[in-house]
């Protein structure tokens, strides 16, 4: 009886162990379980990034997922219409008629289109596009998104073509679509578009568009920003690059990404200050000019005083000197009197 409380004992803090560690999570139905470990030096996750996020350490956001959507027309079959929701629901099945449905379907329109109008404007680069790949159509279903384009606008101003798909060709860009701007390069705006200029159907399954974490960059925003003077989340999220502002840096540091300390007696927002004349050309506090006060030397060089020691120093009738020169000045005149006293005797004898 009592090992059997004992099992009933371990068994409940092995369920209350994994509750903490798991948390389970709906979202239009789509049931899933998160796991939360990120590894502290490295950043990387080791299970699964919460929905609607993704790249190895999960900080890279999709910021389609759930939003508005419209599209040219609605294809409905077996009493179902595949509207353009579909496409930003979470699910990345490719086949149109396996359920739950989670393709998108127009009717044969020219332009074909689809639209998602985002909860802010970005700068948008990286998409990831889900492509139908069942063979229910005349021929490879997966051909008709050829020579797609994907365009950013918002309400100020008319699409920028991002991108440009130049397959003419075989089953059609691919499955899945891993892509960035290769017309304009990055693209300001709140609403992504993606359409086909010729009479057919557009099918879409998944459309997720990436943005970087604040104070993240990089192709998987797996980079850390560096010290800008606005902030870390001021980065470019491509290059990583802070903004081309006066100061550009924090204290301490300088460069493009704001990543390099300051060296060489410099110190100060960008780099810009140099130190004053510390106690043997000593390297100043890179973030306040500070020079460093050792144990048994002297903050400054002989004739400077002040913690960044720039002011000179007036030594007056009666004041102190510091103990360090002292002491260095009769170590030394000991030194040169031996040397004469030996000079003396050698010559003497």
């Amino acid at each position: 009886m009592e090992d059997r409380k004992k099992l009933i004992s371990r068994a409940l803090l092995l369920v209350m162990g994994i509750t903490f560690v798991l948390y389970y999570q709906k979202e239009d139905d789509l049931d899933y379980f998160v796991l939360h470990q990120c590894n502290e030096e490295t950043g990387l996750c080791s299970g699964n990034c919460t929905l609607g996020w993704d790249g190895p350490t999960c900080s890279r956001r999709n910021v389609a997922f759930n939003q508005s959507t419209t599209q040219s027309s609605d294809y409905s079959e077996k009493g179902f219409n595949f509207t353009s929701g579909l496409a930003v629901d979470g699910r990345t099945a490719l086949q149109l008629l396996s359920e739950p449905y989670t393709c998108t379907h127009t009717t044969n329109d020219l332009p074909a289109s689809w639209t998602v109008t985002l909860d802010a404007q970005y700068n948008i680069y990286r998409f990831r596009i889900y492509n139908r790949n069942d063979s229910d159509c005349p021929g490879p279903c997966g051909k008709r998104l050829n020579g797609f384009s994907l365009s950013v606008g918002n309400s100020s101003q008319s699409y920028k073509i991002c991108y440009q798909d130049n397959t003419t060709a075989g089953k059609g860009p691919g499955d899945i679509i891993n892509g960035v701007c290769n017309v304009s390069g990055p693209v300001f705006g709140n609403t992504v578009n993606i359409s086909i200029n010729t009479s057919k159907s557009l099918t879409l399954c998944e459309v997720q568009i990436f943005v970087c974490a604040p104070g993240t960059y990089g192709p998987e925003c797996g980079r850390r920003c560096g010290n800008c003077a606005q902030g870390p989340s001021a980065c470019n999220t491509t290059s990583g690059h802070c903004p081309q502002r006066t100061p550009r840096c924090m204290e301490g540091y300088s460069g493009l990404k704001c990543d390099t300390e300051c060296r060489n007696n410099t110190w100060g927002k960008d780099c810009q200050e140099t130190c004053g004349n510390c106690y043997n050309k000593t390297e100043c506090n890179a973030v306040t000019g500070e020079c460093p006060l050792a144990t048994g030397n002297p903050r400054c060089d002989l004739g400077y005083t002040g913690t960044d020691c720039v002011k000179e120093a007036q030594i007056s009738p009666g004041r102190k000197v510091d103990p360090a020169y002292i002491g260095g000045g009769v170590a030394a005149a000991v030194v040169l009197i031996t040397i004469v006293v030996v000079v003396v005797m050698v010559t003497v004898s």
